[in-house]
């Protein structure tokens, strides 16, 4: 789909609406071999994709809704081009486990994600809508923040920082369909500013402040990794005194860690899917390696057992069966060549 005209935002979309029931899969399929494999999950007639994006200099946001599916991006699918860039995401609705360099997250609502895409990954997602943004990887300095131990960033859109990004990214994604081409670059250029600050650029010009705040961004965009008095002592350039006398009134920075990834097991668990998602992939997304010490410090914390919280909801069986046919929509062409070279233009 083509703009009316050559000073407006470049947009396209797509939906599976506009395909016979047996080609809807074949067209997802197609738009998207070169960044991973799926598989609807479910039954096959239930499967859908909507889609909405514009592409503003380097930078292409899309808003995104889909049926229940399972994503595949393999090595062979990061090699070339389709590997430089990074993936900020907002679930408003819906959740999704990834297996990253032997690692799960979960990723749910109410939070916001950054994602290394040059990592292959596996994905079992519920029924979403997203948020995303393609960025460059040099349109982020905190990129070198990310690394085969800590793929993922996340922080949570009930935080003060979290509400000002997500209330500017709602709004300039609005905008786009009524401002001109230049309005839209200086805008997104502003964003990706926020966004940066946000995240490490901030620290690294501030000092790597060493103030509680900071610290706290810090760990808890890290949780699911490692995280040690030593890198905190490392990254901050403070003493091992300093840490503790921040974290004192919190029991210490080990305690204060143990807490947050309590509570984020407890969140998970509550609203999993006792069908398939198991106790075991939760503790250890966020970082517990020990069935028995985790039931311990989880007893201790919430005063109930983690299977007394997990919820017990059955979902449809896999099914992918579609047969092949050939693609023919004017709406799908237009958003396909988008789609590449909007992926081709981020390498």
């Amino acid at each position: 789909m083509k703009n009316e005209s050559s000073n407006l935002v470049s947009k396209t979309s797509f939906d599976t609406a506009d395909f016979t029931l047996n080609q809807r899969l074949e067209a997802f399929r197609d738009l998207t071999k070169s960044l991973y494999h799926s598989s609807p999950q479910g039954h096959i007639e239930d499967f859908y994709v909507k889609a909405k994006s514009y592409m503003t200099g380097d930078l292409v946001f899309t808003h995104v809704t889909f049926s229940s599916i399972n994503f595949e991006r393999d090595i062979a699918k990061l090699q070339g081009e389709m590997q430089d860039f990074l993936v900020m995401e907002i679930q408003l609705k819906g959740c999704q486990t990834v297996l990253m360099n032997n690692t799960h997250t979960r990723m749910q609502s109410g939070f916001i994600y950054l994602r290394d895409w040059s990592y292959s990954y596996e994905s079992d997602a519920d029924e979403m809508e997203i948020l995303s943004i393609l960025i460059p990887r040099d349109r982020l300095k905190v990129s070198s923040s990310l690394n085969a131990h800590c793929p993922i960033l996340s922080w949570s859109a009930e935080e003060a920082s979290g509400q000002m990004l997500l209330t500017l990214w709602t709004t300039l994604f609005d905008k786009f369909s009524v401002i001109t081409k230049s309005e839209a670059m200086q805008l997104s250029n502003a964003f990706i500013g926020f966004l940066d600050g946000l995240l490490d650029y901030h620290l690294q010009q501030q000092g790597r402040e060493n103030s509680f705040d900071s610290i706290c961004l810090y760990i808890n965009a890290r949780l699911h990794g490692e995280v040690t008095t030593t890198q905190l002592c490392e990254y901050f350039n403070i003493s091992k005194s300093t840490v503790y006398r921040i974290f004192k009134d919190y029991g210490g920075v080990k305690k204060y860690i143990l807490l947050a990834r309590l509570r984020h097991c407890y969140l998970d668990l509550y609203h999993a899917d006792a069908s398939k998602d198991k106790i075991k992939d939760i503790f250890e997304n966020w970082g517990f390696q020990e069935a028995s010490s985790f039931s311990r410090a989880f007893k201790k914390t919430f005063n109930v057992m983690p299977t007394e919280v997990l919820k017990r909801n059955f979902s449809a069986a896999l099914s992918d069966k579609l047969s092949h046919s050939s693609i023919d929509s004017r709406s799908y062409e237009d958003y396909k060549q988008f789609f590449l070279k909007a992926t081709h233009d981020l390498s």
